[in-house]
């Protein structure tokens, strides 16, 4: 969100990523608008596991030494991982990211962006019930 302010950016516009292990020591990429965050069980359906963890810092100075943790750029075969992007990513022409730090970010189209990086879409995206508490089932 601090990127997208930053940038002058509508944070539904910002893309974050959030990146994953699993037990048997896969890795994923998702892809989420800035505003939202991975539903870990969905994550461990896309990727057909029963346990994914997200990352930790240590991990993700390992996968990207040269980035900053937490602005790692929206392109899995830089790291030689899969990417997956929330449908609701879908929804804009041009997305943003980091480049790689909390300092940098790239402004891109859209269907662009999905042919260079390989973007697996799915449903990853927490299911948020934002009406009034007292209608919630």
């Amino acid at each position: 969100m601090a990127s997208a302010r930053a940038e002058g950016v509508d944070p539904a516009t910002f893309a974050k990523v959030v990146c994953v292990t699993t037990h048997d020591g896969g890795r994923a990429m998702f892809v989420l608008e800035a505003t939202d965050h991975l539903d870990l069980r969905k994550a461990r359906h896309v990727l057909g596991v029963d346990d994914v963890r997200l990352m930790t810092e240590e991990d993700l100075a390992h996968l990207a030494p040269g980035c900053d943790v937490g602005a790692i750029p929206a392109v899995g075969e830089l790291f030689g991982i899969p990417i997956y992007a929330d449908h609701a990513i879908r929804d804009d022409p041009e997305i943003s990211f980091n480049a790689g730090t909390h300092h940098h970010a790239v402004r891109v189209e859209r269907p662009a962006w999905e042919a260079a990086a390989a973007v697996i879409y799915a449903d990853l995206a927490e299911d948020w019930d934002r009406g009034p508490a007292w209608i919630r089932s």
